[in-house]
């Protein structure tokens, strides 16, 4: 269901910024995205739906390129649709705008926050997450042909009803922002704090991501599961 383009964090860019596909609606294109799409042939021919949930240039950094991309590709105007929460959408227009990617070359969608909305084949909820401060940012419950997971973005928190439905077999997967460093008001969850939450037994369904250097292979270690990259 989730597959994955790079599962690095903002400067571990021999991971690839994380992106990963849900079905087949990209979730994030960051600053190393496109170049991992073009070259690994993953951009479709047809159209193209993009999930974003926070705007740091990791996140959303080639989205402009992709956008521009997918413009100009055959057919020629096959523009692609981007899925942001309503908090962030005129944000990132005017990001988007401001780097000559105007609105003709893309639709926008905007999602209610806390609440179920279509996104192509995916049922997603977004739920608001805490990151860095003054950045909304927002993880995805997302349901696909029955399945549901939590995909984090950028947290440094699991939030409580995540976690109850986690526990309770609601929710079959997490796919968890983790790091190795650990520190006071860290802005991303730390594999000693991810230890903390989440036993040894239920660390085989929480997958790690948004890896920083060294911080895979602690993951590893503490039992929790790596996604494949495509």
């Amino acid at each position: 269901m989730i597959r994955f383009v790079g599962i690095g964090s903002a400067f571990n860019t021999d991971l690839g910024n994380n992106s990963a596909f849900a079905g087949d609606v990209l979730i994030d294109c960051g600053e190393t995205t496109f170049h991992n799409l073009k070259t690994k042939g993953l951009i479709p021919e047809g159209d193209m739906h993009i999930l974003i949930t926070h705007l740091h240039p990791d996140h959303v950094g080639s989205l402009g390129t992709l956008l521009f991309y997918k413009y100009y590709q055959a057919p020629i105007g096959k523009k692609a649709h981007v899925y942001v929460p309503k908090l962030i959408a005129g944000q990132l227009r005017v990001n988007l705008r401001n780097s000559g990617v105007g609105e003709e070359y893309y639709f926008m969608h905007e999602l209610e926050v806390e609440r179920e909305n279509a996104v192509k084949d995916l049922v997603v909820v977004p739920i608001h997450t805490t990151h860095k401060e003054g950045v909304e940012s927002f993880g995805y419950l997302i349901t696909l042909d029955g399945e549901r997971v939590y995909y984090s973005g950028d947290s440094n928190q699991v939030p409580a009803s995540i976690l109850t439905h986690f526990q309770t077999g609601i929710i079959s997967r997490i796919y968890q922002d983790m790091c190795k460093a650990h520190y006071p008001n860290n802005v991303h969850l730390s594999i000693k704090y991810a230890c903390v939450i989440f036993p040894p037994e239920q660390r085989g369904r929480v997958y790690g991501m948004h890896f920083d250097d060294g911080a895979m292979e602690l993951a590893v270690k503490e039992g929790f599961q790596i996604p494949d990259i495509l």
